[in-house]
């Protein structure tokens, strides 16, 4: 962002992500789990990086389990992907 932004100022900029509405399929607890789950991993994974500055705590919580999990997120890597954005698409 910030070198985008040098390269071209007062040019708008942002990202376009293919998320979903997710539904529990039932007021049962086991389907409201699941769509939640489903949820971090098709919108809550993308999003909160981006305007939280952070992952979803049970999506880093599920993935530490499966190498390499968020061991390769970096210092400093999250305050560049929570760079503001103009737009989402």
């Amino acid at each position: 962002m910030r070198a985008c932004r040098e390269l071209r100022p007062g040019v708008e900029i942002g990202i376009t992500l293919n998320l979903g509405s997710i539904t529990p399929g039932t007021d049962e607890q086991v389907d409201i789990d699941a769509a939640w789950r489903t949820d971090g991993n098709v919108n809550r994974i993308w999003l909160d990086p981006l305007f939280k500055g952070s992952y979803p705590d049970d999506m880093v919580e599920l993935y530490s389990a499966y190498p390499p999990g968020f061991s390769v997120v970096q210092d400093g890597d999250l305050a560049t992907i929570s760079e503001p954005l103009d737009f989402l698409g």
